[in-house]
């Protein structure tokens, strides 16, 4: 009867150690993958996003980032905000790649009704994929870009949802110069005695943090694909607000 008792707390004993170890070995396992994945969604993107800088004509310079795509006709390009693009006087902008070397490009086309802006690519340029799937909420995302002009890092976070906004920001001389609320999302109003211009449209918000120089960045699926354009971020906690993956799409296809 000892030997019994003995046997079964043997087998017990054993077959929780090695449920444990199992468990650990799993655990490990899923870790590693999840690293290794990252680094292949790192090595993959790297060479495909690039520091850009507009110079303006007050003399001042305004950095975002770009990462090339295909068109639905099959041209590789360049996409960034129009934001970024506009700041250009000229329709000319300065690439710097990841080596430091430098390029100029010139403007394509911008979007009358999304923040996007088109961009001649280098003849060697390797295009992201672009995805057919959009993040739900909960679904990790990453960002990759050059903020505030530095070298490409990214970061991470998880989508919360996809909303409606409407921003006003006062507008400067410069801005009603060269006439910065033209497009068919914005339209020019007096508040105070004072011009503003208020954008509209639809954003996928994300915890991902960002700092100024993001625009244009990646937004890109646990896969590694492209699932949206970077294109401002919260006031409140600096997050991440990205044009949905449905209107970048549009606008490689031409009908944005």
């Amino acid at each position: 009867m000892f030997r019994k008792i003995l046997r079964f707390l043997f087998k017990t004993v054993w077959g929780l150690t090695k449920l444990a170890i199992l468990t650990a070995l799993m655990f490990f396992l899923v870790l590693e993958g999840e690293t290794i994945r990252r680094q292949v969604i790192w090595l993959a993107t790297a060479d495909s996003t690039v520091l850009l800088f507009a110079h303006r004509a007050d003399g001042n310079e305004y950095s975002g980032t770009a990462f090339y795509a295909r068109t639905s006709n099959g041209q590789v390009v360049a996409i960034s905000n129009r934001h970024v693009c506009e700041e250009s006087t000229d329709g000319h902008l300065h690439i710097v790649f990841n080596d430091g070397s430098t390029a100029v490009t010139r403007i394509i086309r911008m979007s009358k009704k999304v923040d996007l802006c088109m961009l001649e690519a280098p003849p060697f340029a390797l295009p992201l994929r672009v995805g057919n799937y959009q993040p739900m909420p909960s679904d990790m995302v990453f960002a990759f870009g050059h903020p505030d002009g530095m070298p490409l890092t990214w970061t991470q976070g998880t989508v919360i949802g996809r909303t409606r906004f409407s921003t006003t920001e006062q507008m400067s001389a410069y801005d009603v110069t060269y006439n910065r609320c033209q497009w068919e999302n914005s339209k020019i109003e007096t508040i105070d005695g004072k011009l503003h211009c208020t954008e509209t449209g639809e954003m996928v918000h994300t915890t991902i943090p960002v700092d100024g120089g993001s625009s244009g960045s990646p937004l890109l699926d646990s896969y590694g694909s492209v699932a949206g354009v970077v294109s401002a971020m919260t006031t409140s906690n600096g997050w991440a607000a990205a044009i949905p993956l449905d209107q970048l799409k549009g606008f490689l296809g031409g009908k944005l």
